[in-house]
């Protein structure tokens, strides 16, 4: 497809092989390069490739839910998120980030049969009362009913991202 870019801290890169493409990635500046590389499967085959990414600023995800990727299901309306710019993906899961303050708590709730990966890139938090450090990862698993997470920012502050999405059966 020829793309080629570069992305400061906080943007999102997004690519959907479809019905496949040619795909290598560099970086191509001296300058170090952290990223997290997601992969979800799509709903189905046969896609028409896509490529693209979005920009957001700190605000959108400072002390907030930033809602950077959407797909075929319904999003759950969390306090604190909001969604400028979303990625459309062709499969029910959300993607979130935020850079929170130490102590800032959001309360949110799973839907029945949900799940939730979450991972703390920097910082600390905790979830649930259970402690996230730095690189730290967690799978969250939703029950019959609405499950509650209450994820707080220790005292470094916190920057994590959560891909919420159905149950594995």
């Amino acid at each position: 497809m020829g793309n080629k870019e570069s992305l400061p801290r906080g943007c999102v890169q997004f690519m959907s092989a479809g019905t496949g493409v040619a795909h290598s990635e560099m970086n191509d500046s001296s300058d170090t390069c952290r990223f997290l590389q997601l992969w979800i499967t799509p709903d189905r085959r046969g896609h028409a490739p896509q490529y693209g990414s979005s920009i957001y600023s700190k605000a959108d995800r400072h002390n907030r839910l930033l809602h950077i990727l959407g797909g075929t299901g319904q999003a759950p309306a969390w306090p604190q998120s909001h969604s400028p710019n979303s990625i459309h993906l062709h499969q029910d899961a959300n993607v979130y980030v935020s850079e929170s303050d130490p102590g800032t708590t959001f309360d949110v709730s799973l839907g029945a049969r949900r799940q939730a990966y979450l991972v703390c890139i920097e910082g600390d938090m905790s979830v649930n009362g259970v402690q996230l450090g730095q690189r730290d990862g967690a799978r969250l698993l939703g029950g019959d009913g609405a499950t509650s997470l209450s994820m707080t920012a220790g005292a470094a502050g916190a920057h994590f991202l959560m891909v919420e999405m159905p149950g594995s059966s």
